[in-house]
């Protein structure tokens, strides 16, 4: 996260993912071409098999580089639905679950994070809940 380890921040707004390569195994045309035995032929359906596939998963950053953003000052929220007094949750409720939240976040950063339900058009990166520590929150 920090301007050293060379971190860079994505469009604003949007889930910021990482990149993952996966390797396909070689085609019998690909590694002709590989083994330099290749016929024109083999050559041009080669150049047309992908070699690899991009996949992207959501980073989840971990707790030390949030706590690394917020001694730089970075305004850092939690937004969650949760937070949201909705027709499927009562407003006491949605208090109940902020106030767990920050709870959570007194006991692991030493202060209070700002609660949201709603995105900001200013924010940098959004990061999304992995199931398991949304599922946590749903005991509130």
């Amino acid at each position: 996260m920090s301007a050293a380890a060379g971190h860079q921040a994505p469009p604003r707004g949007l889930e910021h993912h990482a990149r993952h390569l996966h390797a396909l195994p070689g085609a019998v045309q690909q590694q002709a071409v590989a083994q330099g035995i290749a016929t024109p032929e083999q050559k041009a359906a080669a150049k047309r098999q992908r070699r690899f596939i991009v996949t992207r998963r959501p980073y989840y950053p971990s707790m030390a580089e949030i706590t690394e953003g917020l001694g730089l000052g970075w305004d850092v929220r939690i937004m969650t639905a949760q937070a949201a007094p909705t027709h499927h949750q009562t407003p006491e409720r949605a208090l109940a679950a902020r106030q767990a939240i920050q709870d959570w976040c007194r006991q692991t950063f030493g202060r209070a994070l700002p609660v949201t339900h709603e995105k900001d058009c200013k924010m940098l990166w959004l990061f999304v809940v992995p199931e398991d520590l949304a599922g946590m929150l749903e005991a509130v």
